[in-house]
């Protein structure tokens, strides 16, 4: 009930068959039109003070703008591990996560910081 995901609907006709996708379309080049503050579930957690963000784009931080958070914890995986990406990632990102690390890695993030 109190984990809240952002992402693409899709849509699926009678037979049963993908259809379309509602708007807004969420892709990597409009994360940052893309905001909380857009969203039905925006209203169920504005007051939220900790903001946990997941991302593998350096655009997917641009998400979070707009939201009221007091605490933030900003998780990007990159999944090759380049020097030249890790130094842009280490820009944005608090943590990075390479070579398609599992999600074990964010649960034990999580584990840490919600102590």
């Amino acid at each position: 009930e109190n984990v809240h995901v952002v992402a693409n609907q899709l849509e699926f006709n009678a037979q049963e068959k993908f259809s379309g996708i509602r708007e807004p379309l969420i892709h990597s080049l409009n994360k940052h039109e893309i905001l909380l503050r857009n969203f039905p579930v925006f209203a169920a957690i504005r007051n939220r003070p900790n903001v946990l963000l997941i991302g593998d784009s350096l655009d997917d931080v641009g998400m979070v703008e707009g939201f009221p958070y007091r605490h933030l914890v900003k998780v990007g995986f990159l999944n090759e591990d380049n020097h030249e990406l890790r130094e842009h990632y280490a820009k944005v990102y608090d943590v990075i996560l390479t070579n398609d690390a599992p999600m074990d890695s964010v649960a034990e993030i999580f584990s840490r910081i919600s102590t």
